[in-house]
Formats: structure tokens, C-alpha cells, sequence
């Protein structure tokens, strides 16, 4: 063995070949250390991440490998091995480097050439936030765009507005998912929400604000744009990722409204101080007041609507990136759910999947797909929780919420019903003055609504001459949705019931699709820089809708919920919508020696919602930049103090043509039919037929006129952006 013990060694110094390389990573403004840093072996698989303290250490081949250093929201870096066996690093902010892409509809543009008003966020912005939905991770992150959340109800979105109230019919913003354009106010069935993107899957959001940036999206840009890139796969081996997130919500601050004690004083107060006390129904409420207070009740209805534990949310994303040289693909799944805080089980759920993929076929050609799938499932209605919400504000505390079960046969809150019986639990609820709140939430929480959309686009690009890239794209928006409802019968009180159930079922529809073809040219020229696009596109949108309805189920069992189960009082609706529109576009930037900027843009859209006299319109723009800090006379302060200065300053026209809920048809709508206007034949009843809509031959988009001037600063190494802006 000991003659065998030198062979052995060298046997297993031969299998371990390879450096160990070690050392730390630090943020290059704070010298703080950073967690989970990516290093990769350059074309290997080899790889690893740094610990807490930045810490790190990794195995490579030989001399000639090369690291790569990687970290969200911070500039990658790449450091040649040579003979060095430890190799400490500082990673730089993105927001150092004034010359990143960003997105502005049709192209991008380096940040220092931007000559309108644009705010971006980027993708680490949006995961320290964890927001679960697009909106949320806006909120908060860009000046002059207004987020408020009007609606607690489980998956109900945030509404935005850009710079206040640009027009006077539809106010959203657009939105532009990965070069695909979403126009809500198109979208007639409600499933065209922005709910179906996980905000996991953004790689960046940029808001177009003024008109000389949004002008380019013509007859929809009034109210500014949104546009949202998705992530992309990269050259690297598959990584996987996985995160959950687990919250929970609980109403806070809630209204302290009158116990019975205050509420029986305030009443008789209000009727000694003279409050109509002539009046003979104010006495009576008064006198019903004391015997109602005399029974010792004592509810407080806000807390009564409320649920007693916090709701749930869950959210978990798994992705997986990676790609060759030639090929590219980054792919998710998403689960997200959210329960109300209102006592009926309403819920949120929602499913997704996204793939993304590009591919080159040579050295001229790329094809790719951006595509997502995603299922929304909706318990309980949208809207109703807040009507909810009021009534149990003001409804007297003197009445309970349920029905006694004794067998006082004199007592009016007596139930004499068996709780095995289907119609028990909307019939158990007591009477109130107005609504009892609690028997209102149970009624109108049977309300399921499932949405299925599809949304992406597939695209081609080739460069055909030096510097010009054609581009066509075709994108989808499929989406289907379907609501059941059931609102049971039920007698609370003489004053609140309903004879008869009601069973209704809703179907709608939305196929869109977009077609753009666009030919861009870039090119730099000495001191020159160009950068021009032309496109042409055209988009179909139709909306198909079916509703139906009918009433009086045998019981409010859960298995007679169905149209077929209904016996009286059938009611059908249907019908479809169609919007077309066509395009022609231009842009053109110009920049000369990175100081002197200038962007003109152009948009001609015609549209099928106006008259033959105003399907058309044009919406131009112009604007001009100054990057002081690039001239000679700024060079010292430049290096001292201020990195960024630039000066610019905007005009341009631009429109809105989404109208109000009853004329968002076309100049030509559908033809449909109405017993209102029926008239007598031989005394046989005839139904009369009309235009939904009728056409406005006048009736043109809005336009808007917009004036904007702005600097942009930096300092501390640009560590602080300020953007001021005047509008």
C-alpha cells in the first residue's frame, strides 16, 4: 500500500483539475454586501450565488475562463480569470448607466436621447414590491399617475389616471403588453382587465405622458399610454425560480357607529327638539323605536358583515429561463388567490402561464412568440360588497340579525322552520327598517364568474439592407367568459322579500386581433445619430354577448339553480359588436453629438365607430431635448456634481375615441327588436325592429392639445434622478 500511495495521489490531483476562485461582491455606492449574486462559468454550466455576506466561491477550468457576474437591477459585468485565484467585485446600479434602452412604443430609445415625459420602472422596483396586480405596481412609482383603488372585492382592479382628466368621455390610459395593444374601452364584456398579466412576468413598465411621447398611438393616446415588456429568455443554462407569498387582510378602523343605548337617546332627543313631531309617521317611528329598544337588542351591524378571521391571499410563481446562442425561452406558471373580508365566501383565483421564446435563423432572421393563458375564477359579485358596506353603516342597531327559534308564536322574530330545509338559510335572517345587511350579503354572493383569455402575439424580423429591420407581428386577445347567478327567494319582511327566485346565466365573447408591419432604420454617422420607424397596422375586435333569464326554482337548493329548473318569465338577449381600425405611422429621432435631440412623430387613424365623413384623423407631435452636461462649458461640473442636465420641451395632438356606455357601438350598429314598439295588426301584437345605436354623422374623436416642458437631473453619480415637468 505504501508503494501504491504516490500513484494514488497523483490519480486523484489528475481528477481534480480546475481553480477554485473565491471572493466577494458589493454594491459599488454603498460597498454593502449582495445577496444572491449569479456568477456563471462562461459557456458551462457551471455556476454559483453568493451568500449573505457576498461571499462566494466557484470551480473553473483553466485560466482562460471567464465569469459573468449578474444581479436584478444592477449592470452585469464580465472579469477574465488569468492566474488570479480571488476576485472581489463591485456591482454598479442600473440608474448609473443614462444610456439604458427604454420601451416608447414601436422601438426604444437610449434614456439620455428621450425628449418627452416618461417614467420606467424596472423589474426590481416591481418584485421588492410583490404586488398582485399591474396597477399596485404602479402605484407609487410614477409621478403625476394617479392609483386608487376603489373596490376591496376580491380580484377587483385599481383604476388609474394619468395626469388627472384628460377627456370627457373614457379616461383610462391604453395598454401595450409586449407590442399588443389593449384598449379597455373596446373590451364590452369586462374580461379584457389587465388581471390576466402576473406582475411577476414584467421585466419593465413605462408610462408615455405627455403628447409628444403618446402621440404615436394617435386617436387612443389622450389619456396616456402604458406600455408593459414581459421577461425574455437569455443565453444561460435553465434557471429555475420559485417564490410564495402568503397575506392577509382584515378591515381596519371601522366606522363606530351608535349602540342602542346612544341610538334610543338620540332618537328621543331629535323628537323633543321638535323634529317633525306633528308629523304622524315620525311618531310612529319613535314609538316603534322604544318597543323595538325594550327587547334588548343591541347589534352592531359593521362588525356583523365583517368576517371574524383575517382573509387569506396566496400567491406562487415558478418560472424557468435560459436559451443558446441562437435560441431563447423564458416560461412561467402562476397560482393567486384572495378571499373578501365580508362574512359570504367570496374568492379570487387565478391561474397563469406565459411562454416566451425568440429564435434566430441565421444572422438576418429572428422569430419568436410572447403568449399567455390565463384562467380568472370570481365567487361572489364584483360591486356588491360595498352597497353592503353602506347599508350596515346606518341600519338601527335595535333589530337582531337571525330569527328566534323559539316557539313564541307572539314573538315577530320567531322562525318556525326546520334548518335542514334548502330555503333555511335565506329565510333565518330578521327584519330590519330599510335591508338587514347580513340577509342582503347572503342573498347576492351566488354569483360565479369564470374568464378564459389568451393573449400574445407571434412576430418576424429581418434585417434587409444595413441598418433597416422589417418587423411584422400578428397578436390574439381571445377571451370567453361566463356568469352564473342565482338570487333566491326569501321574506325577511313585509318590506324586504322576494316572491320568486331568479336564475340568469351571461356568455360573452371578445376575438381581437392586431396586425402591424414595421420597417425602422438606426444609424449612426460621425457625430449623427437616426433613428426612424414606419409602420402600418390593422386591428378587428368583436364582442358577442347572451344572456339569459328566467325565475321561480322549486326551492333554493343548490341543484335547482338552473335555467332548466326555472318554470316562468324566459328572457333572451344577444347580439355582437364589431370595431376595425387601420393605421399608418411614422417617427423620427435624431440626436447630434448626444446633445441636441429631436423627436417627431406622426399617426393617421381611420376607425369604423365614426361617419363616412370623420373615419379619419391625424395626431402629430414634436419635441426638442438639450443635454446641457454633454457640452464643453458643463465638463467640470459634470465631474463634480451634476452628471445629467437636459433640458426639453413638447407639443402634439392627440385623441380619444372610446365613448360612453351607451355609444361605444359603431356608426352602424346591430339591428334589434322591441315590444316597445309594437303596433296593432288585425288586434294581433307585431314587435317593432331599430338600430341600437344610430349613428352621429358629425360625431368625431377628441382631440387634445398638449404643451409640456421639463428637466431632467442628476446627482451623486446619479444615484438621484430628479424629472420636474410642466404641463
Amino acid at each position: 500500500m505504501l508503494v501504491l500511495l504516490p500513484f494514488l495521489l497523483t490519480a486523484i490531483k489528475t481528477m481534480a483539475q480546475g481553480t477554485e476562485i473565491t471572493g466577494q461582491v458589493t454594491d459599488s455606492s454603498t460597498g454593502e454586501a449582495l445577496l444572491a449574486v449569479n456568477i456563471l462559468v462562461e459557456g458551462s454550466k457551471t455556476g454559483s450565488v453568493t451568500n449573505e455576506s457576498g461571499n462566494y466561491s466557484i470551480t473553473v477550468p483553466d485560466q482562460n475562463s471567464i465569469l459573468i457576474f449578474s444581479y436584478v437591477g444592477y449592470t452585469s459585468q464580465s472579469l477574465s480569470v488569468g492566474s488570479k485565484t480571488i476576485i472581489n467585485l463591485s456591482l454598479s446600479p442600473e440608474i448609473q448607466n443614462m444610456d439604458e434602452l427604454m420601451v416608447i412604443g414601436y422601438g426604444t430609445i437610449k434614456k439620455s436621447d428621450l425628449t418627452g415625459a416618461v417614467s420606467s420602472i424596472k423589474q426590481a422596483d416591481i418584485q421588492n414590491a410583490a404586488p398582485v396586480n399591474v396597477q399596485s405596481a404602479i402605484q407609487g412609482r410614477a409621478s403625476g399617475v394617479y392609483v386608487s383603488q376603489n373596490s376591496g372585492a376580491p380580484g377587483m382592479e385599481p383604476m388609474i389616471r394619468i395626469r388627472g382628466t384628460g377627456t370627457i368621455n373614457v379616461m383610462a390610459p391604453i395598454y401595450v403588453i409586449d407590442g399588443m395593444i389593449m384598449d379597455q374601452s373596446d373590451m364590452r364584456d369586462q374580461a379584457s382587465t389587465l388581471n390576466f398579466l402576473n406582475p411577476s412576468d414584467i421585466s419593465s413598465i413605462e408610462i408615455l405622458k405627455d403628447a409628444s411621447a403618446s402621440a404615436i398611438y394617435g386617436s387612443r393616446g389622450a389619456n396616456g399610454v402604458i406600455l408593459i415588456t414581459t421577461q425574455k429568455g437569455f443565453k444561460s443554462s435553465p434557471k429555475v425560480s420559485f417564490n410564495a407569498q402568503l397575506g392577509f387582510a382584515k378591515a381596519r378602523e371601522l366606522p363606530e357607529n351608535l349602540g342602542a343605548d346612544e341610538y334610543i337617546k338620540y332618537v328621543r332627543e331629535a323628537y323633543t327638539n321638535g323634529f317633525n313631531t306633528s308629523d304622524p309617521d315620525t311618531l310612529e317611528y319613535v314609538a316603534k323605536a322604544i318597543e323595538q329598544y325594550d327587547k334588548g337588542y343591541d347589534t352592531h351591524w359593521v362588525d356583523e358583515v365583517m368576517k371574524e378571521c383575517a382573509a387569506l391571499s396566496q400567491n406562487y410563481n415558478l418560472s424557468i429561463k435560459g436559451g443558446t446562442n441562437t435560441a431563447r425561452y423564458a416560461s412561467s406558471f402562476g397560482y393567486y388567490s384572495e378571499e373578501g373580508i365580508l362574512l359570504t365566501n367570496s374568492k379570487y383565483r387565478r391561474y397563469t402561464f406565459r411562454i416566451n421564446s425568440d429564435y434566430d435563423l441565421g444572422n438576418r432572421f429572428r422569430i419568436g412568440e410572447n403568449l399567455s393563458i390565463t384562467q380568472n375564477n370570481l365567487l361572489g359579485p364584483p360591486t356588491h360588497g360595498s352597497r353592503v358596506q353602506r347599508t350596515a353603516s346606518y341600519t338601527s342597531p335595535l333589530y337582531p340579525v337571525y330569527k328566534s327559534d323559539t316557539l313564541e308564536t307572539d314573538d315577530p322574530n320567531h322562525l318556525d322552520m326546520d334548518p335542514g330545509d334548502p330555503d333555511y338559510d335565506y329565510n333565518k335572517f330578521a327584519g330590519a327598517p330599510v335591508f338587514n345587511p347580513v340577509a342582503e350579503n347572503n342573498y347576492y354572493y351566488n354569483t360565479t364568474t369564470s374568464t378564459l383569455i389568451v393573449f400574445g402575439n407571434v412576430f418576424a424580423e429581418a434585417t434587409i439592407l444595413k441598418g433597416f429591420t422589417f418587423r411584422t407581428s400578428l397578436g390574439i386577445n381571445q377571451s370567453s367568459r361566463k356568469q352564473d347567478r342565482f338570487i333566491p327567494y326569501y321574506n325577511v319582511s313585509p318590506g324586504d322579500y322576494k316572491p320568486v327566485s331568479e336564475v340568469s346565466q351571461e356568455l360573452n365573447w371578445t376575438r381581437a386581433w392586431l396586425w402591424e408591419n414595421t420597417l425602422s432604420y438606426n444609424r449612426t454617422m460621425g457625430k449623427h445619430f437616426i433613428s426612424a420607424v414606419a409602420a402600418y397596422t390593422s386591428e378587428y375586435n368583436r364582442y358577442d354577448y347572451t344572456s339569459g333569464t328566467k325565475y321561480n326554482t322549486p326551492s333554493n337548493a343548490e341543484e335547482m339553480r338552473t335555467l332548466d329548473a326555472a318554470t316562468s318569465s324566459p328572457e333572451l338577449n344577444g347580439g355582437y359588436d364589431i370595431i376595425t381600425m387601420i393605421s399608418l405611422l411614422a417617427r423620427l429621432n435624431y440626436s447630434f453629438d448626444n446633445r441636441y435631440l429631436l423627436t417627431t412623430s406622426v399617426r393617421r387613424d381611420g376607425s369604423s365607430k365614426f361617419g363616412p365623413d370623420h373615419k379619419w384623423g391625424v395626431f402629430p407631435s414634436v419635441s426638442f431635448g438639450w443635454n446641457i452636461s454633454n457640452e464643453g462649458f458643463f465638463e467640470e461640473i459634470k465631474s463634480k456634481t451634476i452628471p445629467l442636465l437636459k433640458i426639453r420641451a413638447g407639443w402634439g395632438q392627440i385623441g380619444n375615441s372610446s365613448m360612453s356606455e351607451i355609444n361605444t357601438n359603431n356608426y352602424i350598429s346591430q339591428i334589434a327588436s322591441s315590444t316597445i314598439l309594437r303596433a296593432l295588426f288585425d288586434n294581433q301584437p307585431q314587435f317593432g325592429y331599430f338600430f341600437e345605436v344610430i349613428g352621429i354623422p358629425d360625431l368625431s374623436w377628441e382631440t387634445t392639445e398638449q404643451l409640456n416642458a421639463g428637466v431632467d437631473i442628476g446627482l451623486f453619480r446619479n444615484a438621484l434622478t430628479i424629472d420636474a415637468d410642466y404641463f
